[in-house]
């Protein structure tokens, strides 16, 4: 479970050696990953790699727009919930097979 800060700052390469010591010392026992994330740095390689590898993502939302955006400020956009609207369908895309 990666549920503190924004965990997708350590970039892909970090979840990809912590799957695969998941895969190593877990002995062939069940593992579910989970991943908190406010989406602001989910891009396409993102929603695949958490589709791939079957992460249960949760995404953060602070309440209203005029809340959310003083309490959690994207660097590109100045309508984040509505850029985060459009995060959550890229991962239900990707979650259905990119139809």
């Amino acid at each position: 479970m990666y549920p503190d800060g924004e965990p997708t700052l350590m970039g892909i390469e970090f979840f990809e050696k912590a799957l695969k010591l998941e895969k190593k010392y877990a002995k062939g026992k069940p593992v579910r990953n989970t991943l908190q994330t406010n989406g602001t740095p989910l891009d396409d390689d993102w929603c695949r790699f958490l589709k791939k590898n079957d992460f249960l993502v949760g995404l953060s939302l602070d309440g209203p727009e005029e809340l959310h955006d003083r309490s959690c400020r994207s660097t590109t956009t100045r309508n984040f919930p509505h850029t985060l609207s459009r995060k959550h369908r890229s991962l239900f895309k990707e979650r259905r097979g990119g139809s």
